[in-house]
């Protein structure tokens, strides 16, 4: 695994947090590990770290001293796409929980619900329909690095993403949940 400093910074933020740091120093760790302060354009921001490690705990550090679980790195992923993106339907209940904006969109139109699809990832896209997630939402796709999506321009809702990916469990669950409802 490649450790780079971002992630170093995410880690010790987290452990320093943990460790019980007063809620001023949580300020300023929270603000030393932010693009701005280091005077950078950060391409994935602590809480992002935290996720794609799976660190529950430091997870609920970070966002208990102050992170922004709407953030968006320079992709426009906020912490949710990632936590979808990497099946961790703890953290992504963490997030819902903490605020975080089920239909927020990436630089691609893509929300966590199109990650939860691509990933055939089924608890974290159940997690978010029940949190109120767009299942209509589209996405334009650019080229990807998979066969099926790799016409320029792709577009399309989660279902769609769900079916040509070949993922029944999610695609009959978004097929259900975009169903009208009958009564």
């Amino acid at each position: 695994m490649r450790i780079n400093n971002h992630r170093w910074a995410a880690l010790a933020v987290a452990a320093l947090i943990l460790a019980g740091c007063g809620p001023s120093e949580e300020e300023k760790l929270v603000d030393a590990c932010t693009a701005k302060s280091v005077g950078m354009k950060a391409t994935v921001l602590p809480l992002h770290w935290a996720i794609g490690d799976g660190n529950v705990d430091s997870v609920r550090a970070l966002i208990e001293a102050g992170a922004d679980v709407n953030a968006k790195d320079v992709r426009g992923a906020t912490a949710l796409h990632q936590a979808a993106y990497g099946n961790n339907a703890a953290v992504a209940a963490l997030l819902i929980e903490a605020g975080a904006d089920v239909n927020a969109k990436n630089v691609r139109g893509a929300t966590a619900l199109h990650q939860a699809a691509y990933g055939n990832n089924v608890a974290v896209a159940a997690l978010l329909i029940e949190a109120g997630a767009d299942v209509n939402a589209v996405a334009t796709l650019g080229a990807s690095r998979t066969r099926e999506l790799a016409i320029r321009g792709w577009r399309g809702t989660p279902l769609e993403l769900a079916a040509v990916r070949g993922h029944a469990e999610v695609e009959k669950l978004l097929r259900e949940a975009a169903a009208p409802a009958v009564g």
